[in-house]
């Protein structure tokens, strides 16, 4: 279950704050009111980091999210709400929120995105489906793409087509032969990095045309405006919070 306490931040947080985080990520994950997709492709563009951004994605779709991407969600949103509330040193003049204290003011973080988010373009955020199981229904183990098909295959069931005379539709080789094999080396990562009870995931496709900020957010708001944005957006307002579980 995502919204188990059961990932600790490397910056300590409240407990306070730990609910507020998880009731927040509900609300934004679970609300319709909520214009995800170009909240998301701001993150993207504030942030640079393609593992929250996946996961988040995966998380709004209520696909499953694993422990490792949990902790990029955990440790993402900690840094960039570092970044959007005042702290020490940062000449706004107003309160400053301390490390432990970030979480606690989730809610008008996440206010903030949206609104800034709003005139945000998502013509880069689109995820295609990526199959993790071959013809016979079991989980790829030597994934590998042939000349002219997008479609990836088990190199142990390609070897059988080809010592069979089997073609393979649309391959633009032939004969096909075993040298002609090219490794799926982006379908392997993805293997080893999620349970193999999923068959298939999202994967985002345009991450060689998006550059992100690094985290480094050019601040040109107040805390008192961040609260009062929140107004607007009572969609997010979980009450009571989520109790917390372990």
């Amino acid at each position: 279950m995502f919204y188990f306490n059961n990932v600790v931040p490397s910056v300590s947080q409240t407990l306070k704050g730990i609910s507020v985080f998880f009731s927040s990520l509900y609300a934004i994950a679970e609300h319709t009111d909520v214009p995800r997709k170009m909240l998301l492709a701001y993150v993207r563009k504030l942030t640079g980091c393609n593992a929250l951004v996946q996961s988040l994605h995966q998380l709004c779709r209520n696909e499953r999210v694993t422990r490792n991407q949990k902790i990029a969600v955990v440790e993402g949103l900690y840094m960039l709400f570092r970044e959007l509330l005042p702290k020490q040193g940062s000449q706004r003049g107003e309160k400053t929120i301390e490390d432990q204290d970030v979480f606690e003011n989730s809610l008008y973080c996440w206010a903030h995105l949206i609104n800034k988010a709003k005139d945000q373009t998502t013509e880069h955020e689109d995820f295609a489906p990526i199959n993790l199981v071959s013809e016979d229904g079991n989980h790829f183990c030597e994934p590998v793409r042939v000349p002219g098909v997008p479609t990836v295959f088990e190199r142990a069931d390609v070897l059988d087509k080809i010592k069979d005379g089997i073609k393979i539709p649309n391959c633009t080789e032939e004969p096909l032969g075993e040298c002609s094999l090219q490794r799926a080396a982006d379908v392997e990562k993805i293997l080893l990095s999620i349970p193999r009870s999923v068959r298939s995931y999202p994967l985002w496709i345009h991450h060689d045309k998006v550059s992100g900020h690094n985290f480094q957010v050019n601040v040109e708001w107040t805390f008192g405006s961040m609260v009062e944005g929140l107004k607007a957006f009572t969609c997010l307002n979980v009450t009571p919070p989520l109790q917390l579980k372990d």
